[in-house]
């Protein structure tokens, strides 16, 4: 099977920002062949790269992002030009969704769009902006309609589609594949030591929050607001923001003037393979955001044996059990989520039995081999579908 993807990132070229790239080459080589084309801007200067044997990726080099659209419009026309394609994926109901749903007109290729968030009719997202993403939304609801396959991350998203009139059996619940055993096998070195002197770290309660702090969604100020509740109770607490804080310099002011400085430690960027140090650092994590596709940071934090505590945002069941595997707050509520974390930090073995049963739960759900081959099968299920 011959797959061409089109995707909203170039994290795949680069490397950077967690394991898609490794992912994407597991994706060729069970499907036969993927070939990829990426969103990049002119100022990054890549170049096309063979990632592998079966993987190819393409950079759109755009000189901005409206521009993008028709760069890889150009770019997919000349790929289905010179080889035979089976199927078209794309990355969002947006942008890729429209370049896909146009490279399928133009050569009678059964398409997937994916959508690895939570995005239509999403009151939060609109708010975020609300003329562009009124656009976004009109064209999502439409493009949904015109696919062969429809892939979503969480079971809310599902449930939207199934809302807004698109057949179930075209739609298929698949997460994004994680590298669990990346965290489950991690066993605890001196660097644990060494970070505990680096930042006195010694005898203190530790929480955790991983992710792209520029995103708005995120809602860190939730989550400050919490903390500032929780050391009003326990003094001895720090907070690690792990993310590269320097695109989102407002948030590291913001804890400036709520006094929180000498309790929130921010790491800076690290490398996919030093995530599991932290998270078998910290005592529980932590989560705020007002939506999510599917965190993968929480899958993480549970394959690392770690209660959670987060908003209840829409889907969020399909990863943390309440009462279970860890506790959930409404969204925006800082009152209910700092009672929480104070729950389990002031219970450490109910937060280690949250925890263990996270570890179970994650290892049921999320093993990443078993989730690529499922992907992988979906493709083949729309090729044939659109054959007969």
């Amino acid at each position: 099977m011959n797959v061409l993807m089109i995707g909203i990132g170039a994290q795949v070229i680069t490397g950077l920002g967690g394991d898609a790239q490794e992912r994407h080459i597991e994706y060729a080589k069970r499907a036969g062949s993927l070939t990829m084309i990426v969103s990049s801007f002119r100022h990054d200067k890549l170049k096309p790269v063979r990632l592998s044997e079966h993987l190819m990726a393409y950079p759109t080099n755009s000189r901005n992002k409206p521009l993008f659209l028709w760069d890889a419009y150009q770019i997919g026309i000349r790929i289905c030009r010179r080889e035979k394609i089976d199927l078209i994926v794309t990355q969002d109901p947006f942008s890729t969704g429209l370049v896909g749903y146009l490279l399928k007109r133009r050569f009678s290729t059964p398409l997937i769009i994916s959508n690895h968030s939570f995005f239509l009719d999403n009151p939060y997202w609109l708010a975020e902006k609300p003329l562009q993403y009124f656009l976004f939304n009109q064209l999502g609801k439409r493009l949904i309609h015109k696919a062969d396959g429809l892939r979503v991350v969480n079971r809310a998203e599902k449930e939207k589609y199934i809302a807004l009139g698109v057949p179930p059996e075209r739609i298929w619940f698949l997460p994004t594949p994680v590298s669990i055993e990346h965290f489950i096998t991690y066993s605890p070195s001196k660097e644990l030591t060494t970070l505990c002197n680096r930042w006195d770290l010694h005898g203190k309660r530790i929480l955790l929050w991983v992710g792209h702090p520029r995103q708005a969604f995120k809602d860190l100020e939730t989550l400050f607001q919490a903390f500032r509740k929780v050391i009003q109770s326990i003094e001895e607490v720090k907070l690690i923001l792990l993310g590269d804080f320097s695109q989102a310099p407002h948030h590291v002011y913001r804890v400036r003037e709520l006094g929180l400085q000498d309790h929130v430690i921010f790491p800076g960027l690290i490398t996919y393979r030093e995530l599991p140090l932290y998270y078998h650092l910290c005592d529980l994590y932590v989560h705020s955001s007002r939506y999510e596709g599917l965190a993968k940071v929480m899958v993480e934090a549970a394959a690392s044996a770690k209660a959670i505590v987060s908003t209840r945002i829409p889907g969020i069941d399909d990863i943390v059990q309440e009462g279970l595997t860890g506790l959930l707050a409404p969204i925006e509520d800082s009152d209910t989520l700092a009672g929480h974390i104070l729950c389990l930090l002031k219970n450490p073995d109910q937060a280690k039995r949250m925890g263990d049963a996270a570890k179970q739960f994650v290892q049921q759900r999320f093993r990443r081999e078993t989730m690529i081959n499922a992907i992988v099968r979906m493709w083949r299920q729309v090729v044939c579908n659109y054959k007969r």
